[in-house]
């Protein structure tokens, strides 16, 4: 579940290690192989939620701000300067 996630991730923010986290998603890019009523059943079921190419923006960021973990050098860490740094070796 997202919320446990969530907390997992703030307590290792807590105990400091922001420069060792990269937050990421993958997305189902095969949704459009669904028929609308299959999705719809998924979604009924609880399979789904919220699929969403921008779910760390929408939910995960907002979260992690509330739970006092996120401010903007925390921000530019895990999405700047961390990424930068695996990418390029």
């Amino acid at each position: 579940p997202i919320d446990k996630r969530n907390a997992i991730t703030a307590e290792l923010l807590r105990r400091g290690h922001a420069e060792r986290l990269i937050i990421s998603q993958d997305y189902c890019a095969t949704i459009d192989w669904y028929p609308p009523e299959a999705e719809e059943t998924f979604e009924r079921q609880g399979a789904i939620r919220n699929w969403s190419m921008t779910l760390v923006f929408d939910e995960v960021v907002p979260a992690l701000h509330e739970l006092g973990v996120m401010d903007e050098a925390t921000f530019n860490t895990l999405f700047v300067e961390n990424p930068r740094r695996w990418l390029s070796g």
